[in-house]
């Protein structure tokens, strides 16, 4: 999925103000916990959110962000799976899903078998968090090109919304080495987006309490607390 290079500069190029944001967003509902799951985890750096908990397992499709994931958490198990497929016969406290990570998931259908997975792994009473692009970042971030450099690499993104279906958006990345200004690595990377009307319909069929969270949701992206 991703070259060598990518994924050691992965959290630099992604950046970590999301992990500060969660870190309050998570505080919010809960003080204390025993067991986390993190669904399409990475290089897991939110890790740093859950210090206190016992059980931390991380789920993640991609085996090169999951190697170095593994060598910074050692004590935490990590599993290659999709999100809507994955089993591990155990529950837990709280289950995250951070950073627009469902957007990557491509149909509605598969959406739903990942809120019904992540329901069947929560404790009764315990929590759900995830958060998603909406179609209005998508028409804002239409047509754009983003540039972030790395010590000697260079991060390029343009965004182009599919001409078949508007819900979609292609995200083409280049990452430049800049001391030859050569192309080092390619891929083209899709979200897909629904109403957030379609997603609560959804929810309220596994989970006895939803709701999008006002103070920390916006146009741009909402965030969903689902309670078992």
């Amino acid at each position: 999925m991703y070259n060598d290079i990518f994924s050691e500069k992965y959290d630099d190029f992604m950046g970590r103000e999301h992990i500060d944001l969660y870190k309050k967003f998570i505080g919010k509902y809960i003080k204390n916990s025993s067991s986390m799951l993190d669904c399409g985890c990475g290089t897991w750096e939110l890790i740093f959110l859950f210090s206190g908990v016992k059980e931390k397992y991380g789920i993640d499709i991609s085996n090169d962000l999951l190697s170095i994931a593994k060598q910074k958490n050692p004590d935490t198990v990590f599993i290659n799976a999709k999100l809507q497929e994955f089993s591990i016969w155990k529950k837990f406290d709280i289950v995250i899903s951070s950073f627009d990570v469902i957007n990557h998931i491509l149909t509605l259908t598969d959406w739903d078998k990942f809120f019904y997975n992540s329901s069947n792994h929560i404790s009764r009473k315990w929590f759900f968090f995830f958060d998603m692009n909406t179609l209005y970042k998508f028409k804002s971030i239409d047509n754009n090109i983003i540039k972030n450099t790395v010590d000697d690499y260079t991060l390029e993104i343009f965004t182009k919304r599919s001409s078949k279906n508007t819900q979609i958006m292609n995200f083409f990345i280049k990452i430049y080495d800049n001391k030859s200004d050569v192309v080092i690595y390619e891929e083209k990377i899709s979200e897909i987006t629904f109403s957030k009307q379609i997603i609560l319909k959804i929810l309220r069929k596994y989970f006895s309490r939803v709701i999008i969270d006002p103070e920390y949701s916006d146009k741009n992206r909402l965030f969903f607390v689902c309670q078992k």
